[in-house]
């Protein structure tokens, strides 16, 4: 009885929510990638006291984003 009176629907939520395909198809990826790698950058240099961060792990997170741009471009395709 309360979420009526709250006025909120299930066609309401459905506008509400944030779609992620309808974002350009490159964002998701470059975020996913570019933030673990500054983050990485900056506690290395902070902490750590070094400058850089690990080959594999710069490798490792642009095959990941690689992957889920992939898998964007496709599912895009497919809607």
């Amino acid at each position: 009885m309360m979420h009526a009176a709250i006025g909120a629907s299930p066609i309401h939520a459905q506008e509400v929510a944030m779609d992620l395909l309808s974002l350009p198809w490159w964002l998701l990826p470059t975020v996913l990638f570019a933030l673990p790698v500054l983050v990485a950058l900056a506690v290395n240099r902070w902490h750590f006291h070094r400058t850089g961060v690990s080959q594999h792990l710069v490798l490792g997170l642009f095959v990941g984003a690689c992957w889920i741009a992939a898998l964007i471009v496709i599912l895009q395709q497919l809607r």
